[in-house]
């Protein structure tokens, strides 16, 4: 969209009949700056001397050149007159730029964009595109869109990464035009620290126990939860195919307050077996 631009019909002397204006597709015109716009004006006047300024908007709905002429006809002219005009239909997409990442853990990331400018039409979408592949093509990553643009800038928390591990990511932003992308950044998560880690440690009842541990073989692990007085309270098994484990799941609601032992072993009879112990509230 494009203007107003403008024009004016002066005349000596015209008759009683209206002035009329018109013009080729994708132009629209008003006796204001401010419109409405119309795709056509009948001017009504008395006789006499005449002078109008016609206000001219372009609204192109297609990628395409538009040109022709706007005419003026009635007034009591013999002559249509013509006034050239001009325009060449864009859909240009959004704007959009790569930021920093925060908040780096060893399985999660808060990354960032700015949308500087949506183009031709509103902004729909917007987020990040996650890979662990250098150089990955747009739309081949994982999206993850957010809902917290606010001055064009926003943020997209990632998740369910491994750890120690190199990552490269995109903003984006969806608008009619399309998908447009900010540059390839990349960051490192974090290292998991050795032996067996509890995490938010003491737990709510019915909370999330986040685990992890470091440098371990691949295989099948028992994790149990064993109380004050030795017994097994909860068991699940677990089959490891790296060489970690960055894990988390729901302590049992009905399991009472105290303290209790989580242990972590190899069901493959190697003897590894790692515990730690951990406060229910």
């Amino acid at each position: 969209t494009a203007g107003p631009n403008s024009f004016t019909i002066t005349s000596m002397v015209v008759s009683a009949a209206n002035i009329n204006v018109s013009g080729p597709v994708g132009f629209s015109f008003s006796t204001t700056a401010t419109g409405p716009y119309t795709s056509t004006l009948s001017l009504t006047h008395p006789a006499g001397a005449f002078s109008q300024v016609v206000y001219v908007m372009f609204n192109p709905t297609l990628v395409q050149s538009y040109n022709g002429n706007i005419n003026v006809t009635g007034g009591g002219a013999v002559a249509t007159l013509s006034v050239a005009v001009s325009g060449s239909g864009v859909n240009t997409g959004a704007t959009v730029a790569t930021g920093g990442a925060t908040n780096i853990l060893t399985n999660s990331a808060t990354l960032s964009g700015t949308v500087s400018s949506a183009g031709c039409s509103a902004v729909t979408s917007y987020g990040i595109e996650y890979s662990s592949i250098s150089g990955f093509a747009n739309g081949n990553g994982i999206k993850v869109p957010s809902l917290n643009i606010a001055g064009g800038n926003f943020t997209a928390d990632v998740t369910g990464l491994i750890q120690n591990t190199a990552y490269y990511y995109k903003a984006y932003a969806i608008t009619g035009s399309g998908i447009a992308y900010g540059v390839q950044k990349t960051f490192t998560t974090a290292t998991l620290a050795p032996g067996l880690m509890i995490y938010s440690n003491p737990i709510t009842q019915g909370g999330m126990l986040h685990f992890s541990i470091n440098n371990i073989q691949p295989a099948s692990y028992i994790l149990q939860i064993i109380n004050s007085a030795g017994r097994v309270v909860y068991s699940r098994e677990e089959i490891l195919q790296l060489n970690f484990m960055d894990g988390h799941f729901i302590v049992p609601s009905n399991l009472p307050p105290g303290m209790y032992i989580f242990r972590l072993t190899n069901t493959n009879n190697s003897g590894f077996s790692a515990s730690k112990s951990f406060l229910l509230l």
